[in-house]
């Protein structure tokens, strides 16, 4: 059952009612002005009139457009109604209100719509020519831009061209050549380790299994999605980075901030052989329109339907905002980086 509140004028020209109303499955009934329950309270952003013909020839389809939140309901004339020919205003809620009202299940078709429609090519930002050079730009991207990423790798490539050329190397000297992305300590030692293990148990070669990829050193879902995706054509999940993660909160998509439960959340919601493409054409959405800090919403094909939940200045936002986190974490990850070097 689903309050919502209603004013109306009949034909006859009498003045207008306010009431709240009760949705049932099978009949509207009107409810005393004092059991309105604030939690619905429709807010008018501009008023809607429909006119609502008699209750065997009602259809739940014509308030679709004004009751966006009320569709699947069925409607029946209170008994009042009856042999009049009332005409209804219905408050809409604010298009943000309405857009969560979809839910996450009907919002996602519209949002893997847009999001083919406006980068129909997208794929991974990292050079790479083999699966272990992808594994490796993988994690040195950690907490780094692909960009700089490439600028290293460029030249990495060239020096590091077996598992076992990264096994050997003195630890000092491939921190050296990683320096520039930050963090090179950690990332150096994972990359020696994890090439270690590819050399000794796989042969030197990358497993096409999430289940041996994630037991490596430095390696996670996201990396390990990364490659099994990317360069093995293998759906094993959805590729969660600060970029997914952000536009599928503000989105609605997900309630969670643990990586692995939104990549669980979005692998329900999404199509498996839409899980490649759909994690590079978010990351590009994110780059692109949806920032962490100044997401450029009046510009964005997804703003007619976005929820915007935690964005600055919409007033639907749960707890802190995504840029603020972001920019916390900003601060936390320059103050280690600099601590390293």
């Amino acid at each position: 059952m689903i309050h919502v509140s209603l004013s109306f004028r009949l034909a006859n020209g009498a003045p207008n009612h306010h009431l709240t109303v009760l949705s049932t499955p099978d009949r509207v009934l009107p409810q005393p002005e004092n059991n309105r329950r604030p939690g619905y309270r429709l807010t008018a952003l501009r008023q809607h009139e429909k006119r609502i013909p008699r209750p065997n020839s009602l259809d739940n389809g014509k308030l679709r457009g004004t009751m966006s939140k009320f569709s699947k309901g069925f409607l029946a004339h209170p008994k009042h109604w009856v042999g009049s020919t009332p005409r209804i205003t219905v408050s809409t809620p604010r298009r943000s209100w309405i857009a969560m009202a979809a839910g996450p299940t009907q919002r996602i078709r519209r949002v893997l719509e847009v999001l083919e429609k406006e980068f129909p090519d997208a794929s991974c930002s990292l050079n790479f020519t083999n699966p272990l050079e992808l594994l490796v730009a993988t994690i040195l991207s950690a907490q780094c831009t692909d960009e700089r990423v490439n600028q290293v790798t460029k030249d990495l490539f060239k020096k590091y061209r077996t598992a076992r050329d990264y096994a050997t190397v003195p630890l000092t000297e491939l921190e050296k050549d990683i320096q520039s992305t930050g963090f090179y300590r950690n990332k150096a030692r994972n990359i020696r380790e994890c090439c270690r293990i590819l050399d000794e148990k796989y042969g030197g070669k990358v497993p096409p299994s999430m289940d041996d990829l994630v037991t490596l050193p430095g390696v996670g879902r996201k990396t390990a999605n990364v490659v099994l995706g990317t360069a093995y054509g293998i759906p094993s999940g959805v590729v969660v980075d600060t970029h997914v993660a952000r536009i599928s909160q503000r989105l609605g998509l997900t309630t969670e901030k643990d990586p692995e439960k939104i990549e669980q959340d979005l692998m329900r919601l999404v199509p498996q052989d839409q899980w490649i493409p759909f994690g590079h054409r978010m990351i590009k959405h994110g780059r692109k329109y949806c920032t962490a800090k100044k997401p450029r919403c009046s510009e964005c094909p997804m703003n007619s339907f976005c929820p915007k939940i935690g964005v600055e200045g919409n007033t639907k936002s749960p707890g802190k905002t995504d840029s603020s986190s972001e920019s916390k974490r900003g601060k936390r990850a320059t103050s280690r980086s600099r601590r390293e070097s």
